[in-house]
């Protein structure tokens, strides 16, 4: 179904329920632009679907909606949370804690929500809140919170966070009291700069003398870089003709990040130390399915890197990132935007780990001892 701007009359609703169709919207796509008019630039068809439907909405009049949960954060779709912070009064969200079990039977692994909202300029203090496992009622668990602890005063992000609705660590207050940034620390985050069908003029399969590293996602395990996987299905080295370009990034430590977690991983933030010493390669690469930790002048002390890894992959910040993150993609504006210990604290994380292969457990008693301290 296509968005024309005839299909919608001046009408108003009493109550609208939709559960839209999604896919990506091109930049000069039809859909983009119907909706541009409304004052909304929005890169997807199903959140073009509900800027269109708040506009037939009446005041006073409610919305249901079934959607992804992608809205939640990210650059994308900042556009429209603040359109619809600014339009709707949200009542009641619903959200599920298998992604695989609410459209099993469409094979559909996004993760969804389902929320109730009234056309309204006005905010209530209140918002119910419920979780389940699927989309079977009599599982689900209700809590009434300050709609402020979703969308939280002053946030430029305008970012929807919620609860989890499983218990937390035991040091619950953790992240409350952290209060630095990567900036604070002296470091940023980027994305891998090889999208390898873009760059096949530089990639081989037949390794020389004068060609790099090239890691993909799939050579990330046990909190480090295995490099070559045995019988890879990529191209994993990059030649040296793409010297002077930006493909290429000095052989120093780096944490990657997988920017899109499977079913199969129990952590949304996968991470992994890449370590210089592995290769005696001038230079490496990262394909565009990673993120990577930097620093301005290229350098990460060791310690630090490996402190970071072990924060990333703590289950602290997996709650954190749950609360906001509700699709695959772990872009890296939600990295920028995590909260983050101090360099030192960080250090002294890397000191008490001697293998990064450790259990999930002791990746959480080591994050929370220090980080409680």
């Amino acid at each position: 179904m296509i968005l024309k701007k005839e299909m919608f009359p001046d009408i108003f609703a009493d109550v609208i329920i939709l559960n839209p169709p999604y896919r990506k919207l091109s930049v000069e796509s039809d859909e983009r632009q119907i909706v541009r008019t409304i004052g909304v630039d929005t890169p997807n068809l199903y959140t073009a679907f509900l800027v269109v439907a708040i506009e037939m909405l009446q005041i006073g009049g409610q919305i249901v909606a079934v959607v992804p949960r992608s809205f939640c954060s990210g650059d994308y779709f900042l556009n429209f949370r603040r359109h619809v912070l600014s339009k709707l009064d949200f009542r009641y969200f619903r959200l599920f804690s298998s992604r695989e079990r609410v459209f099993e039977a469409d094979q559909v692994l996004q993760e969804t929500l389902v929320f109730s909202a009234r056309r309204s300029s006005s905010r209530s203090k209140e918002v119910v809140v419920s979780h389940s496992l699927d989309a079977q009622a009599q599982n689900a668990t209700h809590s009434v919170i300050d709609f402020q602890e979703v969308v939280w005063p002053g946030d430029g992000n305008a970012y929807f966070r919620f609860p989890s609705g499983v218990p937390f660590l035991k040091a619950s207050n953790i992240l409350s009291n952290l209060r630095g940034t990567l900036a604070d620390i002296g470091l940023f985050v980027s994305t891998g700069p090889v999208v390898d069908f873009r760059a096949t003029k530089y990639l081989t399969s037949n390794p020389n003398a004068t060609s790099f590293p090239l890691i993909y996602p799939f050579n990330l395990k046990g909190g480090s870089v295995v490099w070559p996987k045995s019988n890879p299905k990529k191209k994993i080295h990059i030649s040296s003709n793409a010297i002077g370009t930006k493909l290429l990034l000095p052989n120093a430590h780096y944490v990657l990040v997988k920017r899109f977690s499977t079913t199969e991983e129990h952590r949304r933030i996968v991470a992994s130390l890449y370590d210089p010493q592995q290769f005696s390669n001038e230079y490496i690469s990262f394909e565009n399915h990673l993120n990577y930790y930097h620093s301005k002048d290229g350098l990460i002390d060791r310690l630090l890197a490996k402190g970071l890894t072990v924060y990333l992959n703590s289950s602290i910040i997996d709650e954190y990132i749950r609360k906001y993150n509700g699709h695959t993609q772990i872009n890296a504006s939600d990295l920028r935007n995590l909260p983050y210990p101090t360099a030192n604290q960080l250090r002294r994380l890397g000191e008490q780990v001697s293998n990064l292969d450790i259990s999930q457990k002791e990746i959480d008693e080591i994050t929370c001892n220090i980080l409680s301290n």
